[in-house]
C-alpha cells in the first residue's frame, strides 16, 4: 500500500458535504498539486477502505467516479493509477485550481496566460534532464543562464532585428525576477511614478506595490485595420487608478 496516500489527501474529512464527494475532490486536488503525482498506484479497495475508515461501498463509488472523469485508470490485476484527465492537458487556458477550480469552464479568464503545451513541455523537460549531466560536474548553477540557451536567445534576438551577443543575455527565473532586477537598477528614485499599461500583468503590479511605487495607468487603445495600437497619456495616480501603498495626494513628477 502507498503509505503516503492518506496523508496526501489532507484534512478531507473536514470538508462540507458527503464524504464520498469530499474524498473525490481531495484526490483531484492532490493530483493537480503533485502530492499524488500522475502514475501513482493506489492501494486496493479493501486497503483504501481500511486506511480511510470508510465502507468499501463508498470507496468503490468514489473510484468509479474518478475513473469516469478521467482521473483514474484501472487495469484488471494491476490495480489503479491516478492520471491527469485529457480535458486538462488539452486546455488552451489554465485550470486555476487555486482560483476556484475553473476546470469545468470552457474559457478561464482568471489568468491572462495560456495553458502550457502539455506534451511539448514534458518532452522539453525530458530533453533537459538528459543534457544535465555536465552541469552536475560543476556547481550546477549558471548564474547568467545556460551558455547554450543564451546563445540561442542571442541568435533569435539578432534574427528579429536586435543584434545581440550571448554575453549580453541574462536569463532570469521568471518575469517577476526580471522586473525586480530592472527596477533595482533603473527605478532608483522612489518618488518617480511608473507608467503601467492597462490592463496589465498582475505579477508586475505585485512587484511595484512591494516597492511602494506610485503607478500611473496608461490605457492602450485597440488597433484598427492597418494601424498599430496607440497609447493614451499616463493618468495621475488617484482613486480610480491602480491602488498603491504610497501617498497619492501630491502631483508626482512626470514619468520617464
Amino acid at each position: 500500500m502507498h503509505e503516503g496516500f492518506p496523508t496526501a489527501l489532507g484534512a478531507w474529512r473536514e470538508r462540507p458535504g458527503p464524504l464520498g464527494r469530499s474524498l473525490a475532490d481531495a484526490v483531484r486536488e492532490a493530483v493537480v498539486d503533485d502530492r499524488l503525482p500522475p502514475g501513482t498506484r493506489l492501494p486496493s479497495e479493501r486497503d483504501l477502505a481500511r486506511a480511510l475508515r470508510l465502507s468499501r461501498g463508498t470507496v468503490v463509488t468514489v473510484l468509479a467516479l474518478l475513473r469516469e472523469d478521467g482521473w483514474l485508470h484501472t487495469r484488471h490485476g494491476s490495480g489503479s493509477v491516478v492520471l491527469l484527465p485529457a480535458r486538462l492537458t488539452e486546455r488552451t487556458t489554465p485550470w486555476s485550481l487555486d482560483r476556484g477550480g475553473a476546470g469545468d469552464a470552457e474559457l478561464d479568464l482568471t489568468l491572462a496566460v495560456t495553458a502550457a503545451p502539455h506534451d511539448a513541455c514534458l518532452a522539453a523537460l525530458a530533453r533537459a534532464a538528459e543534457r544535465s549531466a555536465t552541469l552536475l560536474v560543476d556547481a550546477g548553477v549558471a548564474t547568467a543562464g545556460l551558455p547554450r540557451l543564451r546563445a540561442l536567445l542571442a541568435d533569435h534576438s539578432t534574427a528579429t532585428g536586435l543584434p545581440a551577443r550571448p554575453e549580453q543575455i541574462l536569463v532570469t527565473s521568471g518575469a517577476r525576477s526580471a522586473l525586480t532586477l530592472l527596477l533595482d537598477h533603473l527605478h532608483t528614485d522612489r518618488r518617480r511614478p511608473v507608467a503601467v499599461e492597462s490592463p496589465t500583468y498582475p505579477g508586475a503590479l505585485a512587484v511595484l506595490r512591494r516597492r511602494r511605487a506610485v503607478c500611473c495607468r496608461c490605457r492602450c487603445r485597440p488597433a484598427t485595420a492597418g494601424t498599430s495600437p496607440t497609447w493614451r497619456p499616463p493618468s495621475t495616480p488617484g482613486a480610480s487608478d491602480w491602488p498603491t501603498s504610497s501617498p497619492t495626494s501630491r502631483t508626482p513628477p512626470a514619468p520617464t
